[in-house]
């Protein structure tokens, strides 16, 4: 292995280096690892740095569906939600003239922003029940309150609430 140096502590060796899919995991001697993601664009994200670009989330929810890769899905539909719901909120309450603060708007949770999507008829009712099954499984796995959590989710269950988050998508960003 060459002298690469871990990125996070500045002392660990690299140790291995693996590759699955389009990851590359390097392991370093002082425990940390490195993942590097190769994605669409060649997007480049390691755990250690909290940035990514994802030019087409739609196709990295089909991508994510033939992976298999429930709990990802899950929780990248939830951030697209987010994203794209305050994008369209604010979009609406300028069209209609309504000032309200930019940094009000981000401030809100997921549950909120749905409803407020709801309520001003930007998402339909089907639109809402699917966001809210999907918020609501996106919870149960990252707010568990166990000491070791266990991320579960049944194949076919994970496979349409990916389905359904790509449904959402084309209709909150139509």
């Amino acid at each position: 292995m060459s002298e690469e140096l871990c990125p996070i502590c500045n002392k660990g060796k690299l140790a291995t280096v693996k590759k699955e899919d389009n990851v590359e995991i390097k392991e370093f001697s002082c425990g940390h690892k490195r993942f590097l993601v190769l994605h669409e664009e060649k997007v480049r994200t390691f755990d250690s740095i909290c940035y990514i670009k994802i030019p087409d989330p739609i196709s990295l929810l089909q991508d994510i569906i033939k992976r298999k890769d429930w709990f990802t899905g899950l929780i990248m539909s939830a951030t697209f939600f987010e994203h794209f719901g305050i994008s369209r909120l604010k979009e609406y309450f300028h069209s209609k003239g309504i000032n309200i603060g930019s940094d009000r708007i981000e401030r809100l949770d997921l549950g909120e922003i749905i409803m407020f999507l709801y309520g001003c008829g930007l998402i339909d009712q089907p639109t809402y029940t699917k966001m809210f099954e999907i918020k609501k499984k996106r919870d149960e796995l990252v707010h568990q309150k166990k000491e070791m959590p266990i991320f579960e989710i049944k194949e076919k269950e994970g496979e349409n609430l990916v389905k359904n988050a790509i449904e959402c998508l084309e209709n909150l960003v139509k």
